[in-house]
């Protein structure tokens, strides 16, 4: 797939930057990797909570901040 940007992410890592051009993109990469279930939980493949947990604790992560208030249950 090809998309014209009008500049390049500044990483394809989402743990590493904050910055929209980026999340744009890294956004159609990762998104649909959790979803809700019938009583409007959110599933999250394991994957997904290492990632979060990774993001989390990462020294040069420029999000941790956002998931600061992450209930624990989501990254089990």
């Amino acid at each position: 797939m090809r998309v014209g940007l009008f500049a390049a992410p500044l990483s394809l890592d989402p743990h590493l930057e904050n910055e929209f051009l980026t999340s744009a993109v890294l956004a159609n990469v990762f998104e649909g990797l959790t979803s809700l279930d019938g009583g409007m939980r959110v599933v999250t493949a394991r994957d997904v909570a290492w990632s979060l947990e990774r993001t989390r604790r990462h020294p040069r992560s420029g999000v941790s901040h956002d998931l600061a208030d992450v209930v624990p249950w989501c990254l089990s």
